[in-house]
């Protein structure tokens, strides 16, 4: 004996499919993230970011410098953050007479020592929900005293 679904069960099915399917990928606005941080012409690795919404100081969101300066921040992963109004805090570390760290291994462990200071830069920005392409150049900012 056959059985078949009614009209009403397969269009009830069909409408949880496209509900389902309308909400995928839906959730907050993303302000997608690019760029990189550059000192004097030359790329800024490893350095730590923060990102401080204007509206909701409390609100942080944290990201890095890759060894090119490109810029990573992560949010609900995606590369980025809510979209809004920023101070955008950079902080590399650079040897106590201001010359950068080694690159490599050595930098590393010299990050972590007395011989290194850290220099935070903040920049003011505006992020939109999209792409938002970021060049922040370290002589361009407001530079506070010394992080660790």
């Amino acid at each position: 004996m056959r059985r078949f679904c009614s009209p009403q069960a397969v269009g009830l099915g069909l409408l949880v499919i496209a509900f389902a399917a309308a909400g995928a990928g839906c959730g907050p606005p993303v302000a997608r993230v690019e760029g990189a941080v550059t000192h004097q012409g030359q790329p800024v690795s490893n350095a730590d970011l923060m990102l401080v919404q204007h509206d909701n100081p409390a609100r942080q969101f944290f990201g890095a410098t890759g060894e090119d300066g490109e810029i990573y921040v992560t949010y609900q992963d995606a590369q980025g953050a809510p979209p809004g109004r920023y101070a955008i805090h950079v902080t590399h570390a650079v040897l106590r007479d201001g010359r950068p760290l080694p690159p490599g291994e050595e930098g590393a462990v010299l990050r972590d020592s007395p011989q290194a200071v850290g220099r935070t830069y903040v920049f003011e920005q505006e992020l939109d929900a999209g792409v938002n392409v970021l060049h922040l150049k370290l002589e361009n900012a407001q530079l506070e005293p010394a992080a660790f």
